[in-house]
């Protein structure tokens, strides 16, 4: 009898760790997946100018919930020579007023993700290096509170150029051949592939 009984309750302890383990590994409530996204739009920027980076995250498990305080983390490293001066928005995001000494600014998601949803857009407002750079890295990585199913997609990287204004212009005409006292029309555009303040422009 009492061999049965140990039996039962063996077996009774197996399907509990079973049920529990195979929820954990399957993507159930236990474990999420946060991925990061970054953009700097457009990927030239002129020195000495502000300029933004707009990051994401997103709970990739379709099993899974992020709830109100109990959300995520994210680590931005700012482009090399660029400064931080603490200005940011998005909804549910709280930064901190400066980057620390490894040149990275952290900041937290605080709003609930429910599973396949995406944060809101984390704006970051930076002030570009003084001196002319190309291919300088940008990266965010993303860390939740709880363990996270799959860390390939934790982070994201893009790469920026910053440069002095670049003007070039073009002119096009109304009419390829004009009779005597017949109006016709130039029309020049000019354009700067840096985004920056605009330079005074006189076409002569």
């Amino acid at each position: 009898m009492k061999n049965k009984f140990y039996i039962k309750w063996y077996i009774f302890i197996s399907i509990i760790f079973f049920s529990f383990t195979s929820s954990l590994y399957a993507g159930g409530t236990t474990l999420i997946d946060l991925s990061s996204h970054i953009s700097i739009t457009p990927a030239t920027k002129e020195v000495s100018q502000p300029f933004t980076t707009d990051i994401t995250i997103k709970n990739e498990n379709s099993g899974s919930t992020i709830v109100d305080g109990n959300g995520a983390s994210i680590k931005y490293t700012i482009p090399s020579g660029s400064t931080y001066n603490g200005t940011y928005s998005g909804s549910g995001w709280s930064c901190e007023s400066a980057v620390d000494s490894n040149g990275d600014l952290k900041c937290t998601y605080n709003q609930t993700l429910n599973n396949g949803q995406t944060s809101n857009t984390l704006t970051i407002t930076l002030d570009a290096p003084s001196s002319v750079a190309t291919g300088v890295n940008a990266e965010v990585t993303v860390t939740p509170t709880t363990t996270d199913a799959d860390n390939s997609n934790n982070s994201d990287s893009t790469t920026v150029e910053f440069g002095k204004s670049n003007l070039h212009i073009d002119k096009a005409v109304s009419k390829s051949t004009v009779g005597l006292n017949e109006e016709f029309t130039y029309t020049l555009t000019i354009t700067n592939p840096y985004n920056g303040t605009n330079p005074t422009v006189t076409a002569r």
